[in-house]
């Protein structure tokens, strides 16, 4: 009686949080959809979506353990939408910002990967190498955009957006590979809305090219 009790319990938890936690992240990308419908607010939308898609799979993974490589690559996908719409303002490459990313990244893989066992070692490589290159290209767009105003606010919300994210997913991996600690949760969940509500009103074209 109480084992089904219990299960009832944890489905009916399950299913509050399914549908609860992606639901801010609806709202962006709808706000992300309203006018000027352009192509980058499309990616910065479809990143949205693809977001809660890993929200869905990382509250499911209790059901089963792939889920949580099925959540890695939706967010993971995400990034890469988000790094396609912020190119489409600048695809110069800024060896600055790339020493800088790579000087916050580096020691977070040095501390972080020896914890990580396979079969995820590869997938987390490959995430941690991907939303780095999303940090690095918010960053460029911004380094490019300030000396417009206007659209310099824009880029730079997509620059806090972005690292925001990477220390959220940050606290996620210490509190999965290296030790869980109170309070990880809130940090991340405050932290992860907070970066995509940065990321989606920083969607506004920035109108500045360099290759």
């Amino acid at each position: 009686m109480f084992d089904v009790a219990s299960t009832w319990v944890l489905e009916r938890h399950l299913f509050l949080l399914t549908f609860l936690k992606p639901l801010p992240i609806w709202l962006l990308a709808w706000y992300s959809m309203a006018p000027p419908n352009t192509s980058q607010r499309k990616l910065i939308a479809a990143g949205m979506l693809l977001s809660s898609a890993g929200d869905i799979f990382l509250e499911l993974k209790p059901l089963h353990s792939k889920l949580f490589l099925a959540g890695l690559s939706s967010f993971l996908c995400a990034h890469v939408c988000y790094i396609l719409s912020f190119r489409k303002d600048v695809s110069a490459i800024h060896l600055k910002s790339a020493v800088f990313v790579l000087a916050l990244v580096l020691p977070v893989c040095y501390f972080l990967l020896p914890h990580v066992k396979e079969p995820l070692f590869i997938p987390v490589v490959c995430y941690m190498t991907v939303i780095g290159a999303m940090a690095y290209q918010a960053l460029v767009r911004w380094v490019y955009s300030r000396h417009i105003p206007i659209f310099s606010e824009n880029a730079f919300l997509s620059v806090l957006g972005a690292f925001t994210f990477v220390f959220s997913d940050t606290v996620i991996a210490v509190e999965k590979f290296v030790v869980p600690f109170k309070g990880a949760k809130f940090v991340i969940m405050i932290s992860y809305y907070l970066a995509q509500y940065a990321i989606a009103c920083g969607s506004e074209r920035v109108r500045v090219k360099r290759s």
